[in-house]
């Protein structure tokens, strides 16, 4: 299955790599409260249809399912926060005032053993110095083109996808 924009681009995919429970399992959930069980195949896409109409939805948690996405960072991010935990976030969808973004004091070498780590060891003062300014000076781009896209009255929700991974948010939650 393939996520797809208004425009019918394709940004990814939604694999199916296993499941467990079938609608069976849900209808059977739902019919606990009466003590009952499946009563037939017409009757049960019946009730299945009435319950996700109707967002009664705690019966359809009784099946799970793995899968695969592929999709950009900020759908990625969608996902999370409607799917693993409840939070509320700035979002660029709605505001372009307070862009800040996260710069490192001093850059660290890859460990050669540890793909997933770096090393102890970091670069002298002149590499992190030009590797700052670097990233400054890119990021500085990124900004100008959010920011004419804006003022060309290009969506928000678009127009962010040219700011890079280091910008600072805020979020709200509750543990």
């Amino acid at each position: 299955m393939l996520i797809e924009n208004i425009l019918g681009d394709n940004i990814g995919y939604v694999q199916l790599v296993d499941s467990l429970g079938t609608d069976k399992s849900i209808v059977d959930a739902a019919r606990v409260s009466y003590n009952g069980e499946s009563k037939g195949d017409e009757q049960d896409n019946k009730l299945l249809r009435y319950l996700w109409t109707n967002k009664h939805t705690s019966p359809f948690e009784m099946c799970s399912f793995k899968i695969i996405i592929k999709c950009p960072l900020f759908i990625r991010s969608q996902i999370q926060r409607h799917r693993t935990f409840s939070y509320n976030e700035v979002s660029r969808r709605y505001t372009s005032e307070d862009i800040e973004f996260y710069f490192p004091k001093e850059w660290r070498l890859q460990d050669t053993k540890n793909k997933q780590g770096s090393l102890v060891d970091r670069f002298d003062n002149t590499s992190n110095n030009y590797w700052n300014e670097e990233m400054r000076m890119r990021i500085q781009n990124s900004v100008d083109l959010y920011n004419e896209m804006i003022d060309d009255n290009v969506a928000r929700e678009q127009a962010r996808m040219v700011l890079p991974q280091n910008l600072y948010t805020k979020i709200r939650d509750v543990w």
